[in-house]
């Protein structure tokens, strides 16, 4: 049996993407019959729990953004001080074979740092999900140049601390860069471990009318993942047929999108929801709306998520560097659309009236076809590590 520690970000509320993900690593782990300790900086107070301890790390939204700037990326010196506390405290009771910070946010990391300085004996190992410089694969204006910079100096910094740093496979070029070369001997690269199944996965889609909607769950930027053309898109679909579209997102762009709607009466946004909350809904949908990254390497988790359902996925693609193109070309009920497109909202209607919506997806051909996205897999390699 291993004993490991998370340091992580909202993983009681369970909304966030990287916490949906790790809640799965987790079970598996203890399913495999090792301890985990969870440390988590959440939005609100809740009480400590057997092996999970929570805590609420507030800054002014003035003063955060402003040292967004100053200490990028590197915000919260308050969250980095509550995660390596409380790690002590757990390392004070228990021999722990290893530590991992999971990214975002990077607090955690830098939390890593300090531990692992304090602990030279543990292992510690960095999941960066959510690497910081690779966040632009093409920096063009200053502030993206500026604060690329800011990044690869952290990390050149930081990753000199770590055993092992893990990225996700759509990062493997950028990483593999000479500016990184000195860490490839404790680099190692695994995929988005999102694909698991409930005993609701793989229902067949409803098509009768009381259920025909779509779903969008997760975040948009302006300039990572714009919204403007799935909203110009589903505003065009009315035309053609009546279906609603339901958003769960977070706060960034939340009033953007509202404005863009402009009180269109099918399309109804709504701020995140717990998994258990989304999982209803993603239940009585026909299909699931996904948008790709521009200018990305970044890999939306969602995606796996999506298919772990066995819906229909309809998803926008901004440029040829969207990672996610390829496993969804992989997919039998996806279509993918090019947002630049004037005739996408006819494209998902005639989509959604295709036979393709009723294919039956096996759990089994998931498996073995996305077997390295299952949570099982990454949680293997983390014990293998400890």
């Amino acid at each position: 049996m291993k004993k490991i520690i998370f340091l992580t970000e909202g993983y009681k509320a369970t909304s966030l993407p990287n916490a949906i993900c790790l809640k799965k690593i987790v079970d598996s782990l203890e399913c495999l019959g090792n301890e985990v300790f969870i440390i988590s900086s959440e939005n609100k107070e809740y009480e400590a729990e057997k092996n999970a301890l929570y805590f609420v790390s507030n800054q002014k939204k003035i003063s955060y953004n402003l040292n967004r700037i100053i200490r990028y990326p590197v915000a919260n010196k308050q969250k980095v001080k509550h995660y390596t506390l409380l790690a002590e405290q757990i390392l004070e009771n228990n021999e722990i074979d290893l530590i991992v910070s999971v990214v975002n946010p990077i607090e955690t990391a830098e939390a890593l740092r300090v531990i692992k300085k304090q602990n030279p004996n543990v292992k510690c190992c960095l999941y960066e999900i959510d690497p910081s410089s690779n966040r632009y694969k093409h920096a063009t204006t200053f502030t993206q140049r500026f604060l690329k910079q800011r990044a690869r100096s952290w990390e050149r910094k930081a990753y000199s601390c770590f055993d092992t740093i893990i990225h996700m496979k759509s990062h493997k070029e950028y990483y593999s860069s000479s500016f990184f070369e000195s860490f490839s001997p404790k680099t190692m690269y695994l995929d988005i471990p999102a694909l698991s199944f409930s005993e609701k996965s793989i229902d067949n889609p409803i098509k009768e009318s009381g259920n025909k909607c779509l779903i969008y769950a997760g975040a948009f930027y302006k300039d990572l993942r714009n919204p403007k053309g799935i909203i110009k898109a589903l505003v065009q679909m009315s035309f053609y047929e009546s279906i609603d579209t339901y958003m769960y997102i977070n706060d960034n762009m939340f009033d953007d999108i509202v404005k863009m709607i402009n009180n269109h009466s099918e399309i109804h946004v709504n701020h995140y929801i717990s998994e258990e909350e989304l999982n209803k809904k993603i239940t009585d949908s026909i299909a699931l709306l996904s948008v790709g990254n521009k200018d990305s390497d970044f890999l939306p988790s969602k995606i796996f998520t999506y298919m772990s359902t066995g819906k229909a996925i309809i998803h926008f693609s901004f440029d040829d560097y969207d990672v996610a193109v390829d496993y969804l070309k992989r997919y039998p009920k996806s279509i993918i659309l090019d947002c630049n497109n004037d005739d996408n909202g006819k494209a998902i209607v005639d989509f959604l009236n295709s036979p393709i919506v009723d294919v039956n997806v096996e759990k089994e051909f998931l498996r073995t076809e996305f077997y390295e996205n299952t949570p099982e897999y990454t949680a293997k390699e983390f014990v293998r590590l400890a």
